[in-house]
């Protein structure tokens, strides 16, 4: 019985990972590129962490990854986006920051028309601009519940410095909750280890909404992550390419998040990616 599960369970994996290797001629992994900037003198980032109304544990645990960073404490800023106001959590960065100056706490005033992550991230764009230092020449998205790997700026940012009209770093979000057997399809398989290296390969790699690392002067030069949908990470990726910029996907696995607890959320999450990303569509067309 236990066999009758498990080898049906490993068939659509490798149907995919046979797929992905003809369709990419060969090449199922993008080999990470070295940039001697990176020894000699790494960029400076700004790591954005957005959030709103989530359990501040599960904040506060996504800004000790970021700090965990291997990367140089004085090129690296960790800033934490409270669109929720939250006092607990404003509390807690504080006493992180009382041994860790590199971290941040912004809540922005929110209007009418606040734009949601969007505008919340764009806030922040123009808050850093307030701190000792000048802005990060790249900036770094980390949803509130997803700990990246400490080496994830390592593997990301050459990939950006190799090309200067290379935008985006984008790695799959891969999870640390899924059920057994996934039945639900969670992991989204398809997604990050078919669809998303096929367009890696044509250098239109889709941003994936966290644990990406962007050019600032790409994500000025199109007016900050935009607000005119929900879906701001695939409409970004659109005006990016729309300008001449390229984005690369780097398949490997650099961050770990949660997906939904119940079937109800489940459903809510995909119902809302997916008719937002239609509506997107039909502006793009229109």
């Amino acid at each position: 019985m236990q066999r009758s599960l498990t080898v049906p369970h490993k068939v659509p994996g490798l149907l995919m990972s046979a797929t992905r290797i003809l369709a990419l001629g060969g090449k199922a992994h993008i080999p990470r590129t070295h940039d001697p900037q990176m020894a000699k003198s790494p960029p400076s980032v700004d790591v954005f962490i957005p959030c709103c109304g989530e359990a501040p544990d599960v904040v506060i645990t996504s800004i000790e990854g970021a700090l965990a960073s291997d990367y140089p404490t004085d090129k690296l800023r960790v800033i934490v986006l409270d669109d929720g106001r939250s006092k607990e959590l404003a509390d807690l960065v504080s006493n992180i920051r009382t041994t860790r100056s590199n971290l941040f706490y912004h809540s922005r005033q929110k209007t009418k028309n606040h734009h949601y992550k969007a505008g919340n991230m764009n806030d922040g764009i123009e808050w850093v601009k307030t701190l000792p230092g000048p802005p990060a020449p790249f900036i770094a998205i980390l949803d509130a519940d997803m700990i990246p790997e400490p080496h994830w700026l390592q593997v990301l940012l050459p990939q950006v410095l190799s090309d200067p009209k290379m935008a985006l770093a984008c790695p799959p979000q891969d999870f640390y909750d899924v059920p057994m057997e996934d039945p639900l399809a969670q992991a989204l398989e398809v997604q990050y280890r078919v669809t998303n290296p096929l367009k890696g390969a044509a250098g239109a790699a889709y941003c994936a909404g966290s644990g990406f690392v962007v050019r600032r002067k790409a994500l000025e030069e199109v007016g900050g992550f935009p607000t005119v949908s929900l879906t701001e990470d695939n409409c970004l990726s659109n005006f990016l390419f729309k300008k001449g910029w390229q984005g690369v996907y780097v398949d490997e696995a650099l961050q770990y998040g949660r997906v939904p607890e119940s079937f109800a959320a489940h459903v809510v999450q995909q119902t809302r990616w997916f008719s937002l990303i239609m509506v997107e569509c039909c502006r793009l067309q229109g």
